[in-house]
């Protein structure tokens, strides 16, 4: 058993952990491997979940510190671009599609939320927004109706939106589910031969961990298509705290994945790595950097495949307890593709990781196309001192923590 001996957290289950030896193959313009996942049936996806009730008080006491290493070569990469520096919203979709990401694409604003729109007949439940902030919640059932006005939601708030010409530590995660279907999501180097992402993103509740995962760092859009400017990376072994795979405890929706070296070499060591923060003082500047390879609604619109950059400069804002812990949210325009994407976080003069893209709100078509055309707010799970408990628990199983 592993049990914690800091903060509020007196108990975290076994970690379970799972591995997979896979092929090694050469990457190409157009990878085999990767053309055979694409081509399976598509089960991406980004729950989505409502920050409705979720508040600005501050979160409970734990302790704080850093994971991993960073080593990144060119942290300002992620500072907030000079232009624009009014908040935007994703456009139209494009008759073309450009040849590759540009940076950053400027897209026009779209006013934000505001009125009431009631759904259901014999349980009917109608939202009021004002200016994109939730300001009533009404449900009538049987002849009564009760409202109510949640605390704490609050209207968008973002510096800046766009494609990005590519973070290098930053990839598009492709994988195999346990039923056999494909599934894309976004990661993040976060030492020689981990990468950090989101529980959902290898493992399906009900279903297991996924069969194959791979790692393609720094993707990029080539028209329809994709490059790998560093080679696709194949992953061994991949792990999720026990507490998401027993009872889907979205408060432990993160997982680290061990990655493959090449050529003597792990992944870290070519592209760079970026560190995790985790406790109160990540978020104490309030600003959160949110990237992500958004691949629904209105970003494959325009002829993109999944494999372009975005970002959100944004500002954590609320929280609210979910599970054993807590969620965090920030306005962000991203949706399923981005999940597993990192949250950047400005600490101690550098930029870390203080969470992954987890569950999204906004818009939606219906069950199964969450936040489309694009969410208007995501959320991560709080880095607390489990997530310590978890790192060193696969330390331990990897006999190292490179």
């Amino acid at each position: 058993m592993f049990f914690l001996s800091k903060g509020r957290v007196a108990r975290l289950a076994p970690m379970i952990a799972t591995f997979a030896l896979l092929p090694a193959a050469a990457a190409s313009a157009q990878d085999p491997v990767l053309d055979r996942i694409l081509a399976l049936p598509d089960q991406s996806g980004m729950t989505h979940s409502s920050s409705a009730g979720s508040t600005t008080a501050a979160l409970p006491d734990t302790d704080a510190g850093t994971l991993g290493t960073t080593s990144a070569t060119a942290p300002e990469q992620i500072a907030q671009p000079a232009q624009p520096t009014t908040q935007t919203q994703p456009a139209q979709p494009q008759t073309q599609a450009p040849a590759q990401p540009q940076q950053p694409a400027v897209t026009p604003k779209k006013p934000l939320r505001t009125g009431t729109t009631c759904r259901g007949k014999r349980v009917r439940t109608c939202l009021t927004y004002r200016q994109g902030k939730l300001v009533k919640r009404c449900v009538a059932r049987h002849g009564h109706r009760r409202c109510t006005r949640p605390a704490g939601a609050h209207a968008a708030s973002l510096s800046w939106v766009g494609w990005l010409n590519g973070i290098t530590e930053v990839g598009k995660i492709l994988s195999v589910t346990a039923n056999d279907r494909s599934s894309g999501c976004t990661g993040t180097v976060v030492a020689r031969s981990l990468v950090l992402t989101a529980a959902h993103c290898v493992y399906t509740s009900g279903v297991g961990y996924h069969k194959e995962i791979h790692f393609v760092p720094g993707a990029k859009q080539n028209g329809t298509s994709y490059t790998m400017p560093y080679g696709r990376w194949d992953a061994t072994r991949w792990w999720v705290p026990s507490g998401y795979q027993t009872s889907g405890d979205q408060s432990l929706d993160y997982a680290l994945i061990e990655i493959a070296p090449q050529s003597g070499r792990g992944v870290g060591d070519v592209v760079g790595t970026y560190g995790i923060s985790y406790g109160q003082s990540a978020f104490a500047s309030g600003r959160t950097y949110l990237v992500g390879y958004p691949a629904s609604g209105w970003f494959a619109a325009d002829g993109r495949n999944g494999f372009s950059q975005y970002a959100c400069d944004s500002t954590y804002d609320s929280n609210q307890q979910v599970g054993s812990g807590y969620r965090l949210w920030s306005a962000c325009y991203m949706n399923r593709g981005a999940s597993g994407g990192p949250w950047f976080v400005p600490t101690g003069g550098s930029w870390r990781v203080a969470g992954v893209n987890s569950t999204c709100d906004g818009n939606y078509v219906d069950a199964t196309h969450y936040c489309d055309p694009w969410a208007t707010r995501l959320s991560t799970a709080y880095f607390d001192d489990r997530i310590v408990q978890f790192w060193n628990s696969v330390a331990t199983i990897r006999g190292t923590n490179s």
